[in-house]
């Protein structure tokens, strides 16, 4: 007894219909087999509107689909990286910065080996004035600025005596 295989494509409604037609734990292709034997005792109406070609080659390429895969994956991959690498060279750019700062600074020391604190000072300022911006400021702001300036004093010493070494200090230095 001959045997043929057959094979056909459904779609759409088509394949809809086919499914409503299942009985349980059946496949779609033995309710497509259990109709078509039911159909043998009548005739067939319906004409057959999606043929196979057996001749398209169905062979895959999947040495292609994976160098397409790569390379898509590489172009993800850049666009997340790319801000990444963005934001490395600008922080690497400010650490250089920040290190010629600190190397500047270091060669930059004074004779007692203290390191050099630059410190913001106007020569165009008279004593007069500049006493008078002192007194508005506090001890522990005086004191900050007479240990910028490299002024000895103690945890005693007084207001007025830290604006008389500060101002002292100052204008020998804008001579």
């Amino acid at each position: 007894m001959a045997s043929e295989l057959f094979s056909f494509r459904l779609s759409g409604s088509e394949l809809e219909w086919l499914k409503t037609q299942q009985d349980e734990g059946e496949t779609l292709n033995l309710t497509a087999k259990r109709l078509l034997l039911s159909l043998m005792n009548s005739t067939v109406d319906t004409p057959v509107d999606t043929p196979v070609d057996t001749r398209v080659d169905t062979t895959v390429d999947t040495q292609a689909i994976k160098a397409e895969i790569k390379e898509e994956i590489l172009e993800i991959i850049e666009v997340i990286i790319k801000p990444i690498k963005e934001a490395l060279v600008e922080d690497r750019e400010k650490l250089e910065r920040v290190a010629n700062t600190v190397n500047d600074l270091v060669e930059k020391t004074t004779d007692n080996n203290q390191p050099y604190t630059p410190v913001n000072t106007s020569v165009d300022i008279k004593t007069n004035t500049e006493q008078a911006n002192l007194q508005s400021k506090t001890v522990e702001q005086l004191r900050r600025m007479a240990k910028q300036l490299g002024i000895t004093y103690t945890t005693r010493t007084k207001k007025p005596e830290l604006i008389s070494m500060i101002s002292a200090r100052k204008s020998s230095k804008n001579l």
